[in-house]
Parts: C-alpha cells; structure tokens; sequence
C-alpha cells in the first residue's frame, strides 16, 4: 500500500508578509535569537520570542498576532520594491545579495507554507535596510551633478553637513563620515568622535579636493581636525 504523503499547509503569501511586518512591530526590531541581553543592566532580556517563532506561533492558532491596517501597507511596500530592486539592478547589472534573490523569489509566489516563516521573518528588516542603501545611491547619484569643490587648503571653515555615509575604520580606529552641505557640496573626513558622525554644524581645515571613483566620481572636499561647530 502506497504511503499517503500529507502536504504542508499553504498560506497566502502576502498574509504571512504582513505577519512578518506584525511580529517586527511586536519586538520592536528583528530577534534572530532569544539570548538578547539588556544594554543597560546586561540581563538577559526574559520571555523573548523570535519573530520566526511569533509568525509560526500565529499560523497554527498557538499566538495569534493583530494583523493592521498598516502592517498589510507595509508588506505590500515592501514586496513592491523589493521585487523592483531587483530587477532595477539586474537590468544595470549590479551586484544583488544571494538572499533578496531568496527572498524575492518567496515574494513572486502565491503561498508558502510554515517552512518558510524564517525567511519571511527578515522582510521588515531587509526591506528597511536596502530601502536606506537604495535612497543613498540615489542621493549621491545626484550629487555627482550638483557637487563642487571649495574653500582653500589649508583654509579653516564652517559646514553644515547632512551626512550620507558613516563607516568604521577597523585599521585606522575610526569612522569615515560622507555627506554634503547646504550647496549640496559632498564632504569627507576621517574621525575617531562619535560625536562628529551626525548631522549638525561642523569646523575643519581644508585638506585637498579629490574625485571619489568610488561614488560615481563624485567631486570631494576632504577635512581634517573636523570638530563641533
């Protein structure tokens, strides 16, 4: 006699989406794991459940989660860019991430099934980030037209920045902070205080001009001895 094989329930996809949406609003942020400690009193914080385990939990009845308005707005964003992302960088053959291929694949189907509830868990969270990469590279697109060099080497002056781009030096043990100011002039600068890697007004000393290859070659003007204006 043939084995009867039983077939994993399906779920319409955009369901568990907005479910994903609903547990990250739940946690407050994506929780890979339940060994999440306390930043203020290092404890480890009691009673967490995944996002993976709250969407599965929500599946089988065990926890239901409430499901908005905004979290069903939310997945359909977020599936929307995602799946446009993709293909915007395919076409400019630009290199995308193994698992936004994953995941976008899980987007394009009708349903899914419980198995799935792991993947779907990191949607909130992928679709934040890459939407922050996606509106810098637009943004610094732009720059590449509007951005020119200024002020004297050598020469002392006062910026207001809005930063772009923040990034931690491990070799030199410090953060590179990119931006550009009210003429949408970009900025760069080497600092090892947190306190300079925000947006706000700022004094340095003009280094020298340089044309970034690595952001559409962009037009620079690089500081040093950045400090609070």
């Amino acid at each position: 006699m043939a084995r009867r094989v039983i077939e994993p329930t399906p779920y319409p996809t955009m369901d568990m989406a907005a479910a994903s949406f609903a547990a990250y609003r739940v946690n407050g942020t994506l929780h890979k794991t339940n060994n999440v400690f306390d930043p203020d009193t290092g404890a480890m914080v009691p009673d967490l459940t995944t996002n993976r385990v709250l969407i599965y939990q929500h599946f089988t009845g065990e926890q239901p989660l409430e499901i908005t308005d905004q979290d069903r707005a939310s997945a359909e964003a977020a599936r929307d860019f995602l799946i446009d992302y993709r293909a915007t960088n395919i076409l400019q053959e630009k290199h995308i991430s193994e698992f936004i291929h994953k995941l976008v694949e899980h987007l394009n189907q009708p349903s899914l099934t419980l198995r799935d509830c792991g993947m779907m868990a990191y949607l909130p969270d992928i679709y934040a980030k890459t939407l922050v990469k996606s509106d810098r590279a637009n943004k610094i697109q732009m720059l590449a037209y509007t951005s020119q060099h200024f002020g004297q080497v050598g020469k002392v002056l006062n910026f207001a920045l809005t930063v772009v781009d923040v990034k931690f030096v491990q070799q030199f043990n410090c953060y590179h902070v990119f931006g550009y100011d009210a003429q949408e002039n970009c900025i760069g600068y080497f600092t090892s205080k947190q306190n300079c890697t925000m947006n706000g007004s700022y004094v340095g000393k003009v280094k020298q001009h340089i044309i970034d290859d690595y952001r559409n070659s962009v037009k620079v003007t690089q500081f040093n001895y950045v400090k609070l204006g």
